[in-house]
């Protein structure tokens, strides 16, 4: 007889609510350089769930038009879905990728019901002679009182 732990039913319960989410929002993302003077073009916008257990998982990956914008993402909304603490929470990460440009990495990406998150993306070129690195920006979770008045 095998034990069911609380973490794998809890994981289980959070994949089968982010399987049958009725609230989803929107992530869109514009690429620059020069400070948003320039649009970047054929960057790659990548967003992936993570958690503790298993690390990130690939959801979609979009490219950007001629002037930097990408299609917009439609995600199922994962906080406010009876989670009541960071830990051991699925949360979303974004990043985005061109080449001659340091990638940029943006966790606790957070999706609201029918709203349409704007991140406007600046990515720095990559010195001649030098390797590409990444900057990791990082958005402090809100927890949310699910709690009614």
């Amino acid at each position: 007889m095998y034990k069911v732990t609380t973490a794998y039913i809890a994981k289980n319960m959070l994949v089968k609510k982010m399987e049958t989410a009725d609230e989803t929002g929107y992530v869109n993302v514009s690429v620059f350089t020069a400070l948003g003077a320039l649009p970047v073009s054929n960057a790659k916008v990548s967003i992936y769930t993570w958690n503790e257990e298993e690390g990130e998982t690939l959801i979609r990956s979009v490219t950007t038009n001629e002037s930097g914008s990408a299609p917009a993402i439609e995600l199922p909304v994962l906080l406010g879905q009876g989670i009541s603490s960071p830990e051991g929470h699925t949360e979303y990460h974004l990043a985005v990728e061109a080449e001659g440009y340091h990638t940029v990495i943006i966790i606790n990406v957070e999706v609201y019901p029918d709203i349409r998150n704007q991140f406007n993306v600046n990515l720095t070129p990559i010195p001649r002679g030098e390797q590409g690195g990444e900057e990791t920006v990082n958005i402090p979770i809100q927890i949310k009182n699910n709690s009614r008045r």
